[in-house]
């Protein structure tokens, strides 16, 4: 209702998005197939330019999606998306049921094979499209799980974790698809993962900013979120 009363899809995204992209207007960038989960990758690949569409319900909560071009680049189609992610609550006891049920997947996993159990229990498993390399602990959807590249390069191709990782609002099963020697990769290759690196030092650059903000003021923590917002790089950003 409020983008069809003429307020831009990047100021929603900056006041509601609950994605780190919001200090961006909800901006990812330009990304290729294989870097988002299905559903959203499904959806941006197949919406029209410039409409917002949705919501578009993943794994991590309900999304509006907004298409703004579309390329070719090195033979790998391309689409520059923005997006306000809406999360689902998920609390400690769901959590908890959600790793048994995990338990339970590795456990037919290793017995039926990964493939079989995906199947079996109607599941889509996200691939890292470019691989990772020992000290990268960034994975497009999750976020930093440093533990899970150090299981990665303790194991051998076809391993699958002994138990789930879980991080804050995540349950994380994993296999190890295949092993190659480190390469260097070209530009191109490198760009989606710079491009989410950088858009990850900028939301570290705002934090550091509002809290020399908070610092400076001689209003308490509890006063700011009444008020409900602090002014940043002289402009009003969320706080909640």
């Amino acid at each position: 209702l409020r983008l069809e009363e003429g307020e831009s899809f990047e100021d929603l995204a900056r006041i509601f998005s609950q994605d780190p992209s919001a200090s961006e207007g909800g901006s990812l960038g330009y990304i290729q197939k294989g870097e988002m989960v299905k559903p959203f990758e499904d959806a941006a690949f197949n919406a029209p330019l410039n409409k917002v569409i949705g919501p578009v319900e993943t794994r991590f909560g309900f999304h509006l999606i907004r298409v703004e071009d579309r390329k070719v680049e090195n033979g790998e189609p391309q689409v520059k998306v923005s997006h306000i992610l809406l999360k689902v609550d998920v609390g400690p006891n769901t959590l908890d049921n959600i790793a048994s049920e995990a338990r339970i997947f590795i456990f037919d996993a290793e017995d039926q094979g990964f493939e079989k159990a995906l199947n079996y229990y109607k599941l889509e498993a996200d691939t890292t499209r470019m691989g990772i390399t020992e000290d990268n602990y960034y994975y497009p959807g999750l976020g930093f799980v440093p533990e899970l590249t150090r299981w990665a390069f303790r194991n051998k191709a076809g391993s699958i974790t002994e138990q789930p990782f879980e991080t804050q609002d995540k349950i994380i099963v994993a296999q190890i698809i295949e092993e190659k020697p480190e390469s260097y990769q070209s530009f191109s290759e490198l760009k989606p993962t710079l491009e989410r690196q950088l858009r990850q030092k900028k939301k570290d650059e705002l934090c550091r900013n509002i809290a020399l903000e908070l610092a400076k003021t001689e209003k308490n923590l509890f006063e700011l979120k009444e008020e409900n917002s602090l002014t940043v790089f002289g402009r009003e950003e969320a706080f909640t």
